[in-house]
């Protein structure tokens, strides 16, 4: 009897936190959509959309990544968004509009992991209302883009080394490729866990 009523508050629990987490989402979310396309698209932005509209093609973006200070990754990603949607400025930021909510997602997932739901709830409400990251989520550059996969090889890095299983270094691995090819910066994570490990 005791545990069947254990269960049941902790299950009570889990959808409260569960539930209040999904609103701040949420509610970054809106933040981040709400005036997307608003104001007009600025030189990096339309230097993004030049390249990922250019007619040479996916090999025109490998060739103009060696003279550009970010890899390809993004462009090529914006180049597959801009194959179904026209060019506008709420499409050509979309991209970036989504790396932020995901953000928000495996931000909090990670908070909840490690520290618990207080401090979960407060690190995702920080991030949701960062002026910093909502001026990234809404710009058609590879930033928050960037954020979003750190976030996720820090959650995968720290479920790897918990847990030892293949497949989660497997899956580390990817996300620092990735990362390589979203931003040049995004080497320095690789030193930072080599150093913890050691």
């Amino acid at each position: 009897m005791y545990r069947v009523s254990k269960q049941v508050v902790n299950w009570k629990q889990r959808t409260k936190v569960l539930w209040a987490m999904l609103g701040l989402i949420l509610f970054g979310t809106a933040l981040r959509w709400g005036n997307l396309g608003a104001q007009p698209l600025w030189f990096d932005e339309l230097y993004t959309l030049r390249l990922a509209t250019n007619r040479g093609g996916i090999g025109t973006i490998w060739a103009n990544a060696a003279q550009d200070l970010h890899p390809p990754l993004y462009t090529l990603l914006q180049r597959g968004v801009l194959t179904f949607l026209p060019a506008t400025e709420f499409t050509v930021r979309w991209l970036s509009a989504v790396a932020g909510v995901f953000a928000l997602a495996v931000l909090a997932r990670y908070l909840l992991d490690i520290a618990g739901p207080g401090p979960a709830h407060v690190g995702t409400l920080l991030l949701a209302v960062s002026p910093f990251h909502l001026y990234y989520s809404q710009e058609a550059r590879s930033y928050a883009f960037s954020v979003a996969l750190l976030l996720l090889a820090a959650l995968v890095f720290r479920r790897a080394v918990a847990t030892r299983r293949p497949r989660l270094w497997l899956a580390h691995g990817l996300c620092l490729t990735i990362l390589a090819y979203t931003h040049y910066f995004n080497l320095f994570i690789i030193g930072a866990e080599f150093v913890y490990l050691v």
